[in-house]
């Protein structure tokens, strides 16, 4: 389970108190978060996850 507290601040008020269901698909083996009109993906610091930001940029 993600502990939300651990977000930074701009994000973590987005979300706080949505509900939401966490994804069992994937082999990123990053946790993806779905909630009723956005979606949050956590995972660790890599080449591949600076890269998928670059390209969601």
């Amino acid at each position: 389970m993600m502990d939300f507290a651990l977000l930074p601040p701009g994000i973590r008020s987005e979300i706080e108190g949505l509900p939401y269901t966490v994804s069992e698909t994937g082999m990123s083996g990053a946790q993806v978060f779905i909630f009723p009109e956005t979606v949050l993906k956590t995972g660790k610091i890599s080449p591949l996850t600076n890269n998928m930001v670059q390209i969601m940029r």
